[in-house]
């Protein structure tokens, strides 16, 4: 009689290192840190074949030989967010990063992570890093040089805020158990009431977070899936390079008697955007768990009214194309307050 595998048993650990070099794994005491997930969530490994179904001379129509020709990984990793989660996700998106400590002699366990776009004249390789699950009794292993290529941020007030992310690997996986499993790693969850929406004048936004029903972020790499396999590579990718990097955001929120949100759409004002959401106390304090998403230069690109509970409420774009970059100024920067003493080392 088979013994059926049950979902909860299922289980994930990661890195906050990325790789020394693509297609070399971490270390497995480098996957120290563990988290539950809303949902199960596993590699889908798909493969392309050279078939000779479709080839004439062999007396019938049904195919005599199939050959792999390369082979894909995906990933999704879904999550209530969390000051580790959501800078692990930044750091493999965005590629740069910042670490100091705020207070080092009053808290020397807060570190405090400024994530922003890698700099393409440096290098366009994507960082990637390595996670292993368990799915079931027999299915152990490691998946090889996964990048991120992009994730999604919501927040609701009565909602802990969502974090979504995809991620592309090389194609390669190596089996085994990896014994002893850590214990779950304790996480500063983000809560979508604690949430201060800004939005204003550069450099000095002011908080609409009552009118706010609903937010949201996306930011991508675009990554060069097919590009990363190369003659020499064999089935597996050789390399992940990025393109075009994107940001976009959404604001679902009320009108009021007097508003210049139509105002900033129609005379196409730059404004900055601050999503600041805190988190638990770190130690002693006064410092916390918490991420501040940036955007400090943005035009709204698309404005629509609805009604919610018999109100006038505002559906508010900043499309990619509204995210600008000017002079001095990152296109978008996310700070995140936490206990890791580094990312992307």
């Amino acid at each position: 009689m088979f013994e059926p595998q049950r979902a909860f048993d299922v289980t994930w650990l990661f890195s906050t290192k990325k790789e020394s070099a693509y297609g070399t794994k971490l270390s497995d005491t480098d996957l120290t840190r563990r988290v539950v997930t809303p949902t199960v969530e596993a590699a889908k490994v798909s493969k392309e074949f050279r078939s000779d179904l479709e080839c004439f001379g062999k007396g019938h129509e049904f195919a005599t030989e199939l050959e792999e020709l390369s082979r894909d990984l995906r990933r999704t990793t879904s999550f209530d967010a969390s000051s580790l989660t959501l800078a692990w996700v930044a750091a493999f998106t965005l590629g740069k990063v910042a670490t100091t400590q705020p207070n080092p002699g009053g808290n020397p366990t807060a570190y405090q992570h400024v994530f922003t776009f890698a700099d393409p004249a440096t290098s366009k390789h994507a960082p990637t890093t390595t996670v292993y699950e368990e799915l079931t009794a027999d299915l152990k292993r490691r998946l090889v040089s996964l990048a991120c290529n992009d994730f999604t941020l919501t927040g609701r007030s009565r909602d802990v805020v969502q974090l979504s992310a995809n991620w592309l690997g090389s194609g390669e996986t190596v089996a085994g158990a990896l014994t002893p499993l850590p214990a779950l790693t304790p996480q500063s969850f983000l809560l979508g009431a604690d949430a201060d929406i800004q939005l204003g004048p550069q450099g000095a936004p002011v908080s609409i977070k009552e009118r706010v029903l609903e937010w949201s972020l996306a930011i991508s790499q675009n990554l060069h899936a097919d590009l990363g396999y190369h003659p020499g590579s064999g089935k597996f990718r050789g390399r992940i390079w990025y393109a075009a990097r994107r940001v976009s955001a959404s604001l679902l929120l009320f009108a009021k008697e007097t508003d210049d949100i139509l105002s900033l759409f129609l005379d196409d004002t730059v404004r900055e955007l601050k999503i600041d959401l805190p988190g638990d106390l770190i130690g002693p304090g006064p410092e916390k768990h918490r991420a501040i998403i940036r955007l400090p230069a943005v035009r709204i690109t698309a404005l629509d009214d609805a009604i919610e509970g018999h109100h006038i409420i505002y559906r508010v774009e900043i499309g990619e194309q509204g995210v600008l970059k000017q002079s001095g100024l990152e296109p978008l920067e996310i700070t995140v307050t936490n206990t890791e003493a580094s990312f992307l080392s």
